[in-house]
């Protein structure tokens, strides 16, 4: 039932404490409005008022969500001070009195539409929704309807609002509705089973993310019906010329089985590379270890597209990282892609000498590794094409990279010894 019937009541008193002075939103059983406190010994003088028309069959769940709302206090999250119930023109209403916004992310957005968003404000708002959601799901609450309209600005801190189909897992790890709750466009796939988990808001976070890169949805459809056919069966649509670090967290949220989805302290430590990333600070190298680790054990399941995929996250932000660059060497030729296992070790030669002129140094022996695996790797395709003298000048080249990175080396004279040793001169 709708309450537009309520923006008569502008100027009106309701529950004796406040005054209603105009709307300022509407949702499908809720009008916000702008109100004034009647009691002098509040400290706040403005805010919000959600009425939620009361439904009789969902009347407990409804005060239970309503006290979620009272009970959690964050930084982030819009504050809630108090919520009454009563009669309006004969109809039963709830009221939850909150903190009054100065406007939305989605206004915020429509500012920015076919322009790029600022990358200091960008990272300022991602922080704050991962600082949310943190606050939430370490409670065991799901929120279910993430959306810009339900991210609100306070001055200059971004809130999350609008816990009105917030649920209490109650340290399960997910639970089942009958209504399909939210926005449909930041639904995930499981919403169509009613299934309620962290993974949702999750999946809601990675469409939010897209959007702070690009006006297309990831699973752009004309209708309904198509879109839930897409988010079911077809790959998202990832945002062009974004951070590869914000690339992995979209596609990380992302994922279709729930199971999958990342969880929001991994979220937390990709960001945490993007804003180390230009002091390079220890993180950096943890992170990085991490990675190799998870390396490790996607070999064990053969997924080398993936292992791919994480060594070309590594190289991004460590180039000389010799191990990155042999997995994925490997990957490429357990892919049986021999070609582009090759051209990956001339990519390693040519990033180590490049890292040597500007004065990073590496030990003779990570560039022997190198040279010794290329060369294991060009006789396999010698075999493979019979061209054997398009090889050989290849491995010409390649020396002489390597001979430019031995040189910043103290144990050049060792190099070179050890170079002669395997050619046979």
């Amino acid at each position: 039932m709708s309450l537009l019937f309520l923006t008569s009541l502008t100027g009106q008193s309701v529950n004796g404490r406040y005054i209603l002075k105009k709307p300022l939103g509407y949702g499908g059983s809720s009008i916000v409005f702008l109100a004034d406190i009647i009691s002098p010994t509040q400290n706040f003088d403005s805010v919000a008022i959600k009425l939620i028309e009361v439904d009789n069959n969902e009347k407990e769940k409804q005060i239970q969500e309503l006290k979620i709302a009272l009970s959690l206090k964050h930084k982030n999250l819009i504050d809630c001070y108090d919520f009454f119930d009563c009669n309006i023109e004969g109809k039963a209403v709830f009221g939850l009195v909150m903190e009054l916004a100065d406007g939305s992310l989605e206004d915020y957005l429509e500012q920015f539409k076919n322009l790029s968003l600022n990358a200091k404000d960008r990272d300022m708002i991602i922080k704050s929704i991962l600082d949310a959601l943190h606050y939430i799901h370490s409670r065991g609450i799901v929120h279910s309807d993430l959306k810009p309209g339900n991210i609100l600005r306070v001055g200059d801190v971004w809130k999350l609002a609008d816990f009105g189909i917030a649920r209490i897992l109650n340290a399960k790890t997910s639970t089942r509705t009958a209504n399909i709750n939210g926005t449909f466009l930041f639904i995930p796939p499981e919403a169509i089973e009613g299934i309620i988990s962290p993974a949702w808001d999750i999946w809601s976070l990675g469409i939010l993310l897209s959007r702070l890169f690009t006006d297309e949805h990831p699973f752009c459809a004309h209708n309904e019906m198509q879109f839930f056919e897409k988010i079911q069966k077809h790959d998202p649509i990832l945002p062009q010329n974004t951070n590869i670090i914000y690339s992995f967290m979209i596609k990380g949220c992302l994922h279709k089985s729930r199971e999958k989805r990342w969880g929001i302290d991994k979220l937390y430590e990709y960001f945490s590379v993007i804003q180390d990333e230009n002091n390079k600070s220890e993180n950096l190298d943890k992170f990085i270890q991490k990675r190799l680790v998870e390396i490790e054990d996607l070999k064990q399941h053969d997924d080398y597209h993936l292992i791919i995929e994480i060594c070309d996250l590594i190289i991004y932000l460590s180039p000389g990282c010799i191990d990155a660059w042999a997995d994925k060497a490997d990957a490429y030729s357990c892919l049986g892609q021999t070609k582009e296992s090759m051209e990956t070790y001339r990519n390693a030669l040519q990033s180590f000498a490049e890292l040597s002129n500007k004065g990073e140094l590496f030990s003779v022996f990570q560039v022997l590794q190198s040279v010794d695996n290329f060369k294991v790797n060009e006789e396999a395709e010698a075999i493979e094409t019979s061209l054997p003298q398009t090889i050989l000048g290849n491995r010409r080249s390649l020396q002489s990279i390597a001979k430019i990175v031995g040189k910043k080396s103290k144990s050049f004279r060792q190099f070179i010894r050890r170079r002669k040793s395997l050619d046979g001169n």
